[in-house]
């Protein structure tokens, strides 16, 4: 490896691995990643992050539902009502499938399902 080679941690390298996992694991359209990507950012602002987890990322699964983090900064409101909201627009967007919604904040303590999804997710 000479000097220019990229280097572990690297953006590239990081950008390398995303668009591999996109290409290989995700069952999900491009258009239905705008989709919740969008929706989200509506609902929660533009400063929300939404990883992708579960059998959505396993291409020899069939069906299954669409697991998502959302995560907010600390400072997020904290009311119910914007998570019922989201979940309903992206079941309805989405073609009535069933959405899984994990809401997590900043500096909150990560439950186990929140550990899941950022190891073994795709950040959208």
């Amino acid at each position: 490896m000479g000097a220019l080679a990229p280097q572990p941690g690297s953006r590239y390298v990081r950008s390398r691995l995303t668009r591999a996992l996109f290409a290989r694991r995700m069952r999900l359209r491009p258009a239905e990643i705008a989709t919740i990507k969008r929706l989200v950012a509506q609902v929660y602002g533009p400063q929300a992050r939404v990883w992708l987890f579960g059998s959505q990322l396993d291409d020899r699964a069939q069906g299954g539902d669409i697991d998502l983090l959302v995560e907010l900064p600390a400072s997020a409101d904290r009311a119910i009502w914007p998570e019922l909201r989201l979940h309903e627009a992206l079941e309805r967007a989405l073609g009535a499938r069933k959405v899984d919604l994990l809401v997590h904040h900043e500096g909150d303590p990560e439950g186990p399902f929140v550990r899941i999804a950022k190891k073994q997710g795709v950040r959208l």
